[in-house]
């Protein structure tokens, strides 16, 4: 299941009727498994490979939404820039929702003053795309961007977007060992982290630190 909110009264009474349940999201609950990607080691290791490619000034963009693995791709974000020292020049920027019209609010006169945008779910790295299109900011020249979920369409946009992909085939595979194994009469919950891969595409350059001196 993937869960809509941190509220996890409805995965315990499935439980409780002797239903198994693998949530997709992370949890601390001892009675309910998860199988999911490691969205704060994922975001950091992300975060953290663009500094190495010389970006020095980075926005991570989210949304307002209860979402334990939305706030893990922030914390991983903030701990990679200040292991680095390069806080100062970076951000994080919360949209109230995914619309067009909130894009463009929070990033209203702040789109130059980074090189890079990293975005917490591919949705609204595409309205950055229109955003930034409007705003006649060159992708990646002026400005990278990378999405998360390497939604299916990503390779087919006219400027196809960089994102981080997490292989739902392994995380279906492993949530169904579960489903099966508390089936056949093993009571067991199991919690496990599958990794994701970073796909680069053209709407992500290395910079010049240099340039941003």
């Amino acid at each position: 299941m993937q869960p809509a909110s941190r509220e996890e009264s409805h995965f315990l009474e499935s439980v409780d009727a002797g239903i198994p349940v693998v949530s997709l999201e992370e949890t601390a609950n001892e009675r309910i498994s998860f199988v999911k990607g490691n969205d704060y080691r994922t975001a950091y290791n992300l975060t953290t490979e663009c500094i190495r490619q010389g970006h020095r000034n980075i926005a991570f963009a989210t949304f307002q939404f209860d979402s334990i693995g939305l706030n893990e791709r922030v914390r991983g974000f903030q701990d990679a820039i200040a292991e680095a020292k390069i806080a100062g020049g970076c951000k994080v920027i919360t949209t109230k929702d995914l619309s067009l019209s909130a894009a463009e609010a929070s990033f209203k006169d702040m789109e130059r003053k980074f090189s890079l945008i990293l975005c917490s779910d591919d949705r609204l790295a595409c309205r950055l795309l229109q955003v930034l299109a409007k705003q006649q900011v060159r992708i990646p020249d002026e400005i990278s961007l990378v999405g998360w979920n390497n939604s299916r369409f990503l390779g087919y946009l006219t400027l196809p977007l960089s994102s981080v992909s997490i292989p739902m085939d392994r995380v279906g595979r492993k949530a169904a060992a579960i489903i099966l194994a508390n089936l056949n009469g093993n009571q067991v919950v199991r919690k496990n982290y599958i990794a994701e891969e970073i796909v680069f595409r053209e709407s992500f350059t290395a910079k010049d630190i240099s340039q941003q001196l």
